[in-house]
């Protein structure tokens, strides 16, 4: 099915896929922005392809970061904690400047285990879904995130500004769910995605 608000193609094709299959050890070693000139899909733009296919309505994008999701699917929000020049607001995400009941879906791409505040954050974002609105956010384990840090020298967060106390290299899948239960998310999902390695969680208000 056709996604009504898909800017362009979520899915690759046959051959790219194969192609990004055979390069990923050089896709986790090269910046997202370095794999997208070279013909490679980036894994930022497999993280927010796989989420956007599961989105619905009005999205707010938490931690967006470079706005990817926005730049391939309509009707987002994105806001981020640091002012990068693609981000529709700078905010502090555990007040979120927007009314209550004011998105359909909300996610958290990549981003939780870099949020100190997250047990303040997630009950921010129960307050801005709909009635049985959804939350979406990807995690990788501890495991994973401790490997792909390191590798990830072209990072530019961790380059300017490290880790923070209470930041984490990712969460363990029980961790995660526990903290979207507590927050008051029911019918706690995951799926597994990007040959295993990731999570999408997912959740009803």
């Amino acid at each position: 099915m056709t996604d009504p608000h898909a800017k362009t193609s979520y899915a690759t094709g046959s051959i790219q896929s194969l192609v990004d299959l055979v390069a990923f050890p050089l896709r986790c070693l090269i910046s997202d922005d370095a794999n997208e000139r070279i013909g490679l899909t980036s894994l930022r733009h497999e993280r927010c392809a796989f989420t956007a296919r599961h989105c619905e309505g009005r999205v707010l994008d938490v931690g967006c970061g470079t706005n990817k999701l926005a730049a391939i699917r309509r009707d987002v929000v994105g806001v981020d904690v640091f002012p990068w020049p693609q981000i529709d607001a700078l905010v502090d995400t555990t007040r979120l400047p927007f009314r209550d009941e004011a998105f359909d879906t909300v996610t958290l791409i990549a981003c939780l285990n870099h949020i100190p505040r997250r047990t303040e954050v997630l009950p921010e974002c129960h307050r801005l879904l709909k009635p049985g609105g959804l939350i979406l956010l990807t995690m990788i384990s501890p495991l994973i995130g401790n490997v792909s840090h390191r590798l990830n020298w072209w990072d530019p967060d961790q380059r300017e500004r490290g880790m923070t106390p209470g930041e984490l290299f990712g969460m363990w899948n029980s961790q995660v769910m526990q903290l979207l239960s507590d927050s008051g998310f029911r019918q706690v999902r995951r799926r597994r995605f990007l040959y295993g390695l990731n999570n999408l969680f997912l959740a009803r208000k």
